[in-house]
């Protein structure tokens, strides 16, 4: 059995796509810390990355994710271009759908054009951040291609 293959046990994917939303919430966290009054900053980070976690990027990870893995693993090596453009289709097409949303158009056009592609580019960056993370995870950082001598 090659690295390769064995380096792709189900239970490496089953973590990748545990962790590597938290990988990506941990990183908006420290972008956009909420909860203030907490005492301290890792408590912030801790509350922020769960509420980010939770409410927008575990969601999208299991309603676009796991569908595209499934959809393309058998087409598709698992390299770290190919995770990191799924990762930006998982974020990015829900943050693109929110802005989209009638009851959101007003907020878009109080931030303005630059200010929704500022959105938009954000989850399309933690996208790249969690889909590197998963293929770091589920490869052990070795793309599945076969060598060549």
């Amino acid at each position: 059995m090659n690295a390769a293959v064995s380096a792709n046990r189900p239970w490496r994917i089953l973590v990748a796509f545990l962790v590597a939303p938290a990988a990506a919430a941990l990183v908006y966290a420290v972008l956009h810390p909420l909860y203030a009054g907490r005492p301290s900053y890792a408590d912030r980070l801790v509350g922020t990355t769960l509420f980010y976690g939770g409410t927008a990027i575990y969601p999208a990870t299991v309603m676009l994710g796991i569908p595209l893995y499934a959809a393309f693993r058998p087409r598709l090596r698992l390299t770290a271009l190919n995770c990191g453009l799924a990762g930006v289709f998982v974020l990015a097409i829900p943050a693109i759908i929110l802005v989209l949303m009638p009851e959101r158009l007003a907020y878009a056009a109080n931030l303005g054009l630059a200010g929704t592609l500022a959105f938009i580019g954000e989850a399309a960056i933690l996208g790249v951040v969690g889909g590197l993370t998963f293929w770091l995870i589920a490869t052990g950082g070795r793309s599945d291609r076969p060598r060549h001598a």
